[in-house]
């Protein structure tokens, strides 16, 4: 499946693996940050498509890692649903596994994302931070900076995405030590410099409102991008 069908199609995408629509409104999110950045690009060229075929199936296995019986805030009317839910996860964990990151990989192969996409999917998170920051990959920086904007509830900066991951995992083996949250935090800040040098955006110019209307357009299939 081309870039351009994956994103004229993600709704449909997002129906076939049932992914909750908490889920699929961060990865609509994404992609909607990932698109921002990429019209307003002025010192470099990417491939549009396949930033933006990334970032909106970036997450599709996540159900996987979700504690559904402290997410209600986030699921909101679909906590009603929660035995459903509880269903999907047991069903998708069935099939790809309990690794989070293995099935989304699986789940992006089986729709046919081509091996570009894949590769980008495979480099998107904290883990890969400094690793992302340090290569030449720009589109892959796009990426894994997009992700970085998004949490729960909408667009964070950096730095209150990066307190929320530590509040979030706190008492967790993945939580950062103060000193690693710091250098952590220190290769985000580097990439977004990085990122948003080569476009005409000021950071606080990615925002709720202004992914908006992208986020409408991949819901009415609009097939440009």
């Amino acid at each position: 499946m081309e870039s351009q069908e994956i994103i004229g199609s993600i709704n449909d995408i997002y129906e076939r693996f049932a992914i909750p629509p908490w889920l699929q409104l961060h990865m609509l999110r994404a992609g909607a940050v990932s698109n921002i950045i990429c019209d307003s690009l002025s010192r470099i060229t990417v491939n549009a498509r396949d930033v933006v075929a990334s970032t909106l199936i970036h997450d599709l296995g996540n159900i996987i890692k979700s504690n559904l019986d402290t997410n209600a805030a986030l699921m909101g009317s679909e906590a009603a649903r929660l035995d459903y839910w509880k269903s999907v996860k047991a069903e998708t964990i069935a099939k790809y596994g309990g690794d989070e990151h293995i099935a989304t990989v699986e789940m992006a192969k089986s729709i046919g994302a081509s091996p570009r996409v894949i590769r980008i999917i495979e480099n998107i998170g904290v883990p890969k931070i400094e690793a992302v920051g340090a290569s030449a990959d720009f589109e892959q920086k796009i990426c894994s900076y997009s992700d970085l904007r998004v949490g729960p509830f909408g667009i964070l900066s950096l730095r209150q995405r990066f307190e929320d991951f530590r509040e979030r995992y706190k008492g967790r083996a993945k939580t950062l030590t103060p000193e690693r949250f710091e250098i952590v935090y220190g290769f985000a800040q580097q990439l977004e410099n990085e990122v948003l040098n080569k476009t005409s955006l000021k950071q606080e110019q990615i925002n709720d409102r202004s992914i908006e209307p992208y986020i409408l357009k991949y819901k009415q299939k609009i097939k440009s991008i």
